[in-house]
């Protein structure tokens, strides 16, 4: 015997319908870390020091000319999801500080969805006002977002300090 038809689905043709969308090689994307309101880049310092205002807390600080910064960002390649990972270098990634591109030391996927970029603070900046600089990452043309989607939406920035 058949069983009955169910009445929220009275057909098989709602199944039928396909969705398709875009898949892109590089979605880059700045993981944040917000402090009342700001959106400051997922970076450490040498030191252990978050990049951060130092009103926000002893593990926080300004980043100086010369700085050698550990940024931790997603989507700059493909990465195999419950495998073990070795660090697997990338080419292609730049770091857009303020108006200046730097070319990073290291960039690479360190665990599945997880990559750190390591660059240093040009020193050009010390002659240059302290303040939160807008920061964003590059692979092979595609940008990471002008802003994020937080709350307050805003641009994910670094401080820099002298």
């Amino acid at each position: 015997r058949r069983p009955p038809r169910s009445t929220l689905f009275p057909s098989t043709t709602l199944f039928r319908s396909a969705i398709t969308g875009a898949a892109v090689a590089n979605s880059p994307g700045i993981f944040p870390v917000i402090v009342n309101g700001v959106n400051y880049a997922a970076a450490v310092f040498l030191d252990g020091k978050i990049a951060g205002d130092p009103a926000n807390g002893a593990g926080y600080r300004n980043a100086v000319a010369g700085d050698i910064v550990q940024l931790y960002a997603t989507g700059l390649a493909a990465s195999p999801a419950g495998t073990l990972v070795s660090t697997t270098p990338l080419n292609g990634v730049t770091v857009n500080l303020g108006s200046t591109t730097i070319t990073p030391s290291f960039a690479g996927l360190v665990t599945p969805g997880l990559f750190q970029i390591n660059f240093t603070v040009p020193q050009t900046f010390a002659s240059l006002a302290s303040g939160l600089y807008h920061i964003s990452i590059t692979v092979n043309g595609v940008t990471s977002p002008a802003s994020i989607n937080s709350s307050p939406p805003g641009p994910v920035v670094i401080p820099i300090g002298h």
